[in-house]
């Protein structure tokens, strides 16, 4: 039977059985979010797309009325999510895509980088390796395209201590960097200067002897 429903946090419209949310319908919040889709006893779930009054939205699965299975949330800055979800969290095995190019692909959980993961930078490079409450920390592998003649890297500081080894350019195509561990740290400054000699990469492995 279709009918239209007031509440007091907004008004359906669609399908109801019993006076209950049932099956399809369009629920208006007093907020001016929106969803469309299924519903089960009286609850969002299925399949469906909810719209955000901010501009964003999600289109996927809802389970008791909260985002839960595979879906892709949109963002209105442009970022993209694709994945899964849990309890209104994006949570498990997902693609987040930022807006200035840059993507992670890997391990979620309650929306941020929890796990194993790979992080592909707009400029070329890549991060592959673990992370915890959304920040490096663990093993990992950055891999910098790019051609240099000195790598200075300043985490809280202090500089940690560096082997240089120097390859024929024809035969890389990348800078490889190598932390051997992350102790949940940032990388406050990058140092960069160019090759005086074009005909060499340099395959700089870079280990963190003791946690900063």
């Amino acid at each position: 039977m279709i009918k239209s429903m007031i509440f007091d946090y907004g008004t359906y419209e669609g399908e109801t059985k019993n006076d209950l949310k049932e099956v399809k319908g369009i629920l208006y919040y007093n907020n001016r979010n929106r969803y469309e889709g299924e519903f089960k006893n009286d609850l969002i779930e299925g399949k469906g797309i909810l719209y955000y009054n901010n501009g964003g939205k999600y289109i996927g699965e809802f389970k008791n009325g909260k985002r839960e299975g595979k879906g892709i949330k949109y963002y209105n800055n442009g970022d993209k999510y694709e994945g899964e979800s849990k309890n209104d969290w994006k949570e498990g095995k997902g693609i987040y895509y930022f807006n200035d190019g840059n993507r992670y692909e890997g391990d979620i959980k309650e929306d941020l980088r929890e796990g194993k993961g790979i992080s592909y930078y707009s400029n070329g490079d890549k991060y592959e390796g673990q992370y915890k409450n959304d920040l490096k920390e663990g093993k990992g592998i950055l891999y910098i395209i790019m051609a240099l003649e000195k790598w200075e890297i300043i985490i809280k500081g202090k500089k940690s201590r560096n082997i240089f080894h120097y390859y024929p350019m024809e035969k890389l195509k990348s800078i490889i960097i190598i932390y051997n561990i992350w102790f949940n740290i940032e990388l406050l400054s990058f140092s960069v200067w160019k090759f005086h000699s074009i005909n060499y990469f340099i395959l700089f492995f870079s280990y963190l002897l003791k946690k900063i």
